[in-house]
């Protein structure tokens, strides 16, 4: 008699971007009889259009509440009876230690958080000697906020980290357990992001709104402060003053969207940037696109690197979290430090005064993914963390969406 491993993925979410993508991969990457997931959602359902109707998968959700209180979180797990249990957290903290320890009580052979977002660095010990400072370093409320995230790296069976930057900053800062906290660097779906050989009347249409002789740029991710797109429209304003041409077009949408509309337009930027919105598919944009652009102040690692290297567009990135490994600099891409619209526009600048550098760095990165990157050996190691198994399914081709990664 066959049995069943159920599992439960608990995260908290009310829009599907880069976390929720790389969940929505694994999942449909454990279509088999002997397994049942659930995806345990405090938030909104973005999951279900995107799991191609699975049997094995249902997805609850329990509405976007502020809070998750422990008796609620404990009985809907011990009613669920999973066998394994993840958490999925777009950040470090996004639930409390206690959330791990009602998922430890309901006996589950394994519980095991994956972690998208290198943390902030953690608070400073105090230094000085006496009775008082000794006090403060050893209960004042740096080294409460210290042990409330360290618990949650104690509680749990493997800390998975999409990038050696995350685990470095959990390990290094937080002290989670080293033997405990793993790197499972993200992978690209080379099946899905890969150039088509010829134009499609999506990418054609992206392509004429572009003009004849402008070089490209794209940007995709949410609209919130953490990807400072903000720098970036200062960068491009600086570019603009320069003689060469370019235009840059931003897929995605969020909260800051009217702000940075208004930013662009106070700087001129009115020809010369495009917010496209949101979309169900990237690839007509990356088909289109001369050179990817991302300003953000923290990532992890992000997907949307990987699977604009696939197309064979150079990058650059700011030089934070997990970016630097994956674009490697001089090689693949540009690094600049981040919060630096001159550097920014510095990087923009050689890579459009230098056209066959640009394409060289382009056939690197495609080269560099597809050698390293592969989401297949991606998810086949976090099966095997997660339930065990050494290989993963193959999975027929997903539709694609436009997300903040």
């Amino acid at each position: 008699m066959m049995t069943t491993t159920r599992i439960t993925f608990v995260t908290k979410t009310t829009v599907y971007g880069g976390t929720e993508k790389h969940l929505v991969d694994l999942v449909r990457r454990m279509d088999s009889p002997d397994l049942a997931s659930t995806i345990l959602c405090y938030g909104s359902d973005v999951f279900t259009p995107y799991l191609g109707g699975q049997k094995n998968v249902r997805v609850l959700c329990r509405g976007p509440i502020p809070s998750v209180p422990f008796s609620t979180c404990w009985r809907i797990l011990r009613g669920l009876q999973p066998h394994v249990i993840v958490y999925v957290n777009g950040w470090l903290g996004l639930f409390p230690w206690y959330i791990y320890l009602a998922g430890r009580i309901t006996f589950a052979r394994r519980v095991i958080a994956i972690e998208h977002l290198t943390a902030t660095p953690a608070p400073p010990e105090l230094a000085g000697a006496g009775v008082w400072n000794f006090v403060r370093r050893h209960i004042g409320w740096q080294a409460r906020s210290l042990w409330k995230q360290r618990l949650a790296g104690l509680l749990v069976d493997r800390t998975i980290c999409v990038s050696n930057a995350v685990r470095e900053r959990l390990v290094g800062d937080y002290g989670y357990p080293a033997r405990r906290t793993v790197t499972v660097l993200n992978g690209v779906d080379l099946q899905h992001f890969r150039p088509s050989g010829s134009v499609s009347e999506e990418s054609a249409q992206v392509a004429s709104n572009r003009g004849s002789k402008a070089t490209t740029l794209l940007c995709i991710g949410n609209l919130w402060r953490q990807k400072r797109v903000d720098i970036l429209l200062e960068a491009l304003a600086i570019v603009a003053k320069g003689e060469y041409r370019c235009v840059c077009t931003i897929v995605g949408s969020g909260p800051l969207e009217p702000d940075l509309r208004a930013q662009s337009t106070r700087l001129g930027l009115d020809t010369i940037v495009r917010f496209a919105g949101r979309t169900e598919d990237v690839r007509p944009y990356l088909e289109a696109t001369d050179l990817f652009v991302l300003s953000s102040e923290n990532e992890g690692l992000p997907l949307v690197l990987g699977e604009a290297m696939a197309y064979g567009i150079p990058c650059v990135v700011t030089d934070v979290g997990g970016n630097k490994e994956i674009v490697a600099h001089g090689e693949t891409g540009l690094l600049v430090e981040s919060g630096s619209p001159v550097r920014f526009a510095e990087a923009i600048i050689y890579l459009l005064a230098n056209p066959e550098e640009r394409r060289r760095m382009g056939g690197k990165a495609r080269q560099r993914v597809r050698e390293q990157f592969n989401i297949e050996d991606a998810m086949s190691r976090l099966r095997e963390i997660v339930i065990g198994g050494s290989h993963a399914k193959p999975v027929p081709p997903a539709r694609e969406v436009s997300r903040t990664s």
